[in-house]
């Protein structure tokens, strides 16, 4: 009993950087993770990766999987990370212009203030009268200069932070790469590819093979958390049979229609969704890919069909057993 309350407080915190995924209104720091009805109502076809592990870390693997992503878009695409460039332009521009203003109200303020320090040295010589009156003639004009002063650097620099601000709104929607969409399911995860230049089934099989191979440069932190890791071409609504198919034949026509013959194998895996019969899905995918042959032991494509409570996704992977069925905890 003592042991049980141990375990429900061990899990309570959470432990590490990324805290519990919550789907009700996002833990730790996945506040922002967009809708699982997302993945369906969009007009175009999402590009997406799941990643799978164990029940209650969901955190933890979209935590690891991000910086995953990001190393190797940068590494392999880094024409998109060269849009964070622009970012650093208007603020060199503002810091220039920032030393130029304070160079010309420092000058200003010098020039305003010799002649000043000229009468009062003079003026305190003779009578302590001129002294006074020379005071009183500087408190009238010198804050009247210093206000105006004041007034133009705050207008600078809100006008110089508003641009900050704009610019640090260009560059974030401009190097926003991934974004994490609700699976609502347990142990698994969506993280949504935004660019179009990236061509996501290629994306996936070269971060496994550069991982499995062990190239240069090496990945700088673990995998310890997310085991299979998906590239889906399309996500559409699993509502029914025929929803499904139409999905999925602009992928299945681009990989399979006017080629030459392969070898395939389809599977069809449904989680927390029992409308979708997947013995009449994986009937229908065969007969729409056509006459090439069905080798159930060494497919030179298998295509898997991912239906996700309201979603479904199609996956065409290449090299599966190689790769060691796309686990990346295993390659790693």
């Amino acid at each position: 009993r003592q042991g049980g309350n141990k375990r429900k407080a061990d899990g309570q915190k959470g432990g590490g950087p990324f805290k519990k995924f919550k789907s009700s209104g996002g833990g730790g720091p996945f506040k922002n993770y967009k809708k699982h009805s997302k993945l369906f109502t969009t007009e175009e076809k999402m590009k997406a990766i799941i990643i799978t592990g164990e029940q209650n870390r969901e955190g933890y693997m979209i935590g690891e999987m991000l910086r995953v992503f990001q190393f190797f878009a940068d590494l392999f695409h880094p024409e998109l990370s060269k849009a964070k460039a622009p970012s650093a332009s208007p603020s060199t521009t503002t810091s220039s212009d920032s030393t130029t203003t304070t160079t010309t109200t420092t000058s200003s303020s010098s020039s305003s203030s010799e002649p000043t320090t000229t009468s009062t040295t003079t003026s305190t010589i003779p009578h302590e009268q001129d002294s006074t009156s020379t005071t009183v003639n500087n408190d009238n004009k010198t804050p009247e200069k210093a206000e105006k002063s004041e007034k133009s650097e705050k207008a600078e620099k809100e006008g110089k932070e508003e641009a900050e601000k704009e610019a640090e709104a260009e560059t974030s929607t401009k190097t926003k790469l991934f974004e994490v969409i609700n699976a609502a399911c347990g142990g698994m995860a969506i993280i949504s590819v935004l660019p179009a230049e990236i061509e996501i089934n290629e994306f996936v099989r070269k971060i496994l093979t550069h991982i499995q191979e062990d190239r240069e440069p090496k990945l700088p932190f673990k995998i310890e958390n997310t085991a299979r890791v998906l590239p889906l071409e399309m996500t559409c609504e699993a509502g029914s049979l025929t929803s499904i198919a139409d999905g999925c034949r602009p992928v299945i026509e681009k990989h399979f229609k006017d080629q030459p013959p392969c070898k395939f194998c389809v599977r069809v895996e449904a989680r927390n969704n029992v409308h979708i019969d997947t013995t009449a899905c994986k009937d229908e995918i065969i007969t729409m890919i056509g006459p090439h042959p069905v080798n159930l032991v060494d497919p030179d494509k298998l295509v898997i069909v991912q239906i996700f409570k309201s979603a479904a996704g199609l996956a065409i992977l290449r090299d599966y057993k190689k790769l060691l069925k796309y686990n990346i905890k295993q390659c790693y």
